[in-house]
């Protein structure tokens, strides 16, 4: 009988614990920067919310590296993070630039990848990454964004 009761009161407390996980009345939410950009009423102006989800479609393409293509060894990551490091670095860089992809492959070669908002900058990330991995050792496959 007293088994009975303890496994009674399990399932109880199980019930109770799972509606109260269920229950998210109490649960507060934080705007997201889209719900912030939504709201007309404010004078602080609001920035667009980068999206280049149209342009990273050709990333599924077999001949463009993706960054799961990155070298795992020591001397390419840390290539690769000078690399980033210089742009990151340069204030030239818009926010587009400074996200480009850079994967260093197994073979060492430096491929750049994504958008930039000019040519100059285009030639910029290239200089820099010419400058750390040799001018031979760089792909540049950067767009510019014209629009």
């Amino acid at each position: 009988m007293n088994h009975l009761k303890s496994s009674i009161a399990i399932i109880a407390i199980g019930s109770l614990l799972f509606a109260v996980g269920c229950d998210n009345r109490n649960e507060t939410t934080t705007p997201t920067n889209r719900d912030l950009n939504t709201d007309r009423s404010s004078t602080v102006p609001t920035q667009r919310d980068a999206d280049n989800t149209a342009r990273n479609r050709g990333d599924g393409a077999t001949q463009n590296l993706t960054p799961i293509a990155q070298s795992q060894s020591m001397e390419h990551i840390r290539l690769t993070a000078d690399i980033r490091r210089a742009v990151l670095d340069d204030d030239r860089m818009s926010m587009n630039a400074q996200n480009c992809k850079i994967i260093t492959s197994k073979d060492g070669v430096v491929t750049l990848r994504g958008v930039v908002n000019s040519t100059a900058e285009r030639d910029a990330v290239e200089a820099h990454a010419a400058r750390i991995a040799g001018e031979a050792n760089v792909v540049n496959q950067l767009e510019v964004n014209y629009d």
